[in-house]
């Protein structure tokens, strides 16, 4: 029985100790680059065009289903292959004008890039596009976006308004 014991005790050197605790480190990394890759959830909630002012303006929702926050640093719409970034500075989307007792004007304003999304967290805003002339846009068809967040690749993906998509 001293034998097994003494055979135990040389399993027990500091090579083999540093050893495990590298398997269990490799181990609790893998699972934590698992539990944190990106789940982008988006919806097209309104998209127009208007062809005098080659302008296109789009209501698109981001949802971060993942646990660690996301960066959108730019949104772009791509037209027969041509990108078409968004405006980066605020600027006004949308006007309404109420007149009930009084004129009220209430202006919407196109969302601020980079986008913050925090851990499980989503917003929300316009989106206005600059189309170069000779580009026609359908709004017959879905349309594509690049989402190109701070982790990963850009994401292409092709939307119609009130249709989701959700993935990775």
């Amino acid at each position: 029985m001293q034998e097994f014991f003494e055979s135990l005790l040389k399993l027990f050197t500091k090579e083999n100790i540093t050893f495990v605790f590298a398997i269990i480190g490799a181990i609790g990394t893998f699972i934590n680059l698992i539990a944190s890759r990106r789940v982008l959830e988006l919806s097209l909630h309104y998209f127009g065009f208007n062809q005098s002012s080659r302008i296109a303006m789009a209501c698109i929702s981001f949802e971060n289903a993942s646990r660690l926050p996301i960066s959108i640093n730019d949104v772009a719409l791509v037209v027969n292959g041509v990108p078409c970034p968004c405006r980066k500075l605020p600027t006004i989307a949308e006007s309404t004008r109420h007149e009930w007792g009084g004129v009220s004007v209430q202006d919407f304003y196109t969302i601020q890039t980079p986008i913050n999304l925090s851990a499980l967290g989503g917003t929300s805003g316009y989106f206005v596009f600059d189309v170069p002339k000779g580009i026609d846009v359908s709004l017959a068809t879905p349309q594509t976006f690049l989402i190109s967040p701070n982790r990963g690749l850009s994401l292409k993906k092709k939307l119609s308004p009130a249709q989701e998509y959700s993935g990775k």
